[in-house]
């Protein structure tokens, strides 16, 4: 005969694993996989073992039991095959965490129930899942988060356990007044223990923010000065061309030291000219005098390790701040170079298209072999990460003051950045 508690066994891993799926998609904006097909088959398996069992199993207890480890597995295993993710622990921790959690707000809404029946708990466990997705569908319809990308990435796995040792001790701190003889004792270790965790949680974000703050100073020091070298560059070069416009009194200069019979004065003129239009020689000429600079820099630096930086196209010459502009090339560029060394000699192709809104630039390089990319994010080996992934997450912080997109490509035979910004 089929019972409400069946009916809210089968029902319960199927709003925790919902709630899960939803709180990472709707809140922490990760999006679904392409394929699907193994995260759903893995659901399926899981709710037709539990449907089953809630059935075949003859004792109450002994069910419900059943029906919250399927969910807690299902909430682990079910949102990293279906969701977009680098981190496949990220999504297993999530869902472990979100299902204690609401493992101890059920036992506080319990304890203020006398004596409650095992209908009672699971309808309370049933409720608090469902009155989540309201919640959740709610914050995302009228607060619309704006979370950073990767968010749930970015956390410490020690975070995880620091949350789950408190919700933890929070359990058996209300499982006190139930049978204080058995559960005072444990829950006096579990704060021991959550308090040393805290502290050292503590220490270890403190320790990162300042070795991240300090990284992310020195790399601004360093773009700062970059930056300046290649405006004194960019000024020389208009100086130059300038110059090079006003060659007519030059050469009148120059005959007049030839009639007055000073020849060697003339020639002295002469070999000055050319060393000054020889060392300002540029062979880049982008429409933007800081990017012919950055490029004509990059390209001696790269020959020396027997790689050609061949450009064609146009950049815009105002609409993007010369900061994010160095920030962007300079960034694309020093990756493609340490990324060509292996394949040189080789070529580093670069394109750019002005369009009415704004530009598109793509890099080109060659590698020895393929470059693994995984959400628009370098997922290979160490020295991937170390050649094309240095600089890439500043590049997207910087389009996206501008609207605009990086994306990552690679064949067997190039690597590919590809960036758009808007510019009005």
């Amino acid at each position: 005969m089929f019972m409400p508690d069946t009916f809210m066994n089968i029902l319960l891993p199927v709003e925790g694993t919902a709630a899960v799926l939803l709180a990472a998609r709707l809140l922490f904006g990760y999006d679904f996989k392409t394929k699907k097909t193994l995260g759903i088959a893995a659901a399926v398996l899981l709710f037709v073992f539990n449907t089953a069992a809630s059935f075949a199993v003859g004792n109450a207890e002994d069910a419900m039991l059943v029906s919250e480890i399927v969910l807690v597995a299902a909430a682990m295993i079910v949102p990293s095959l279906i969701l977009e993710h680098r981190k496949k622990m990220t999504f297993v921790w999530f869902g472990f965490i979100l299902c204690s959690t609401f493992d101890y707000l059920e036992s506080l809404i319990i304890s203020f129930i006398r004596r409650p029946s095992l209908t009672q708990q699971l309808a309370v466990f049933c409720l608090l899942y469902l009155a989540a997705l309201i919640i959740i569908a709610a914050v995302h319809k009228i607060l619309k988060p704006s979370v950073p990308s990767e968010f749930l990435e970015n956390l410490t796995p020690l975070l995880y356990i620091v949350l789950f040792v408190a919700d933890y001790s929070a359990y058996y701190d209300v499982m006190v007044s139930r049978d204080a003889a058995y559960y005072v004792e444990f829950l006096n270790v579990l704060k021991l223990v959550s308090a040393s965790l805290i502290t050292g949680s503590f220490a270890y974000v403190i320790y990162k923010y300042a070795s991240v703050s300090f990284k992310e100073k020195e790399a601004q020091l360093r773009l700062e000065s970059e930056l300046r070298h290649y405006e004194e560059m960019m000024l020389k070069n208009r100086d130059i061309r300038a110059f090079r416009h006003d060659y007519k009194n030059n050469l009148y200069s120059i005959n007049a030291l030839i009639k007055s019979g000073r020849t060697d004065e003339a020639e002295k003129y002469i070999n000055n000219l050319y060393d000054e239009l020889t060392l300002t020689d540029n062979k880049f000429s982008t429409g933007n005098y800081l990017a012919d600079a950055l490029f004509s820099d990059k390209a001696l630096n790269a020959e020396k390790q027997g790689i050609e930086l061949v450009f064609s196209g146009t950049i815009p010459k105002e609409g993007i701040s010369n900061n994010d502009l160095c920030t962007v090339l300079s960034n694309a560029v020093d990756n493609a170079v340490a990324a060509s060394i292996p394949s040189a000699p080789c070529k580093i192709e670069i394109t750019a298209q002005e369009k009415p809104s704004g530009f598109v630039i793509k890099i080109k390089n060659p590698v020895k072999e393929k470059v693994a990319i995984k959400n628009n994010t370098i997922a290979s080996s160490k020295s991937d990460k170390q050649n094309h992934g240095f600089g890439i997450s500043n590049i997207k912080r910087a389009v996206k003051k501008y609207n605009g997109y990086t994306e990552l490509y690679c064949d067997d035979e190039f690597f590919t950045i590809e960036i758009g910004m808007m510019v009005g």
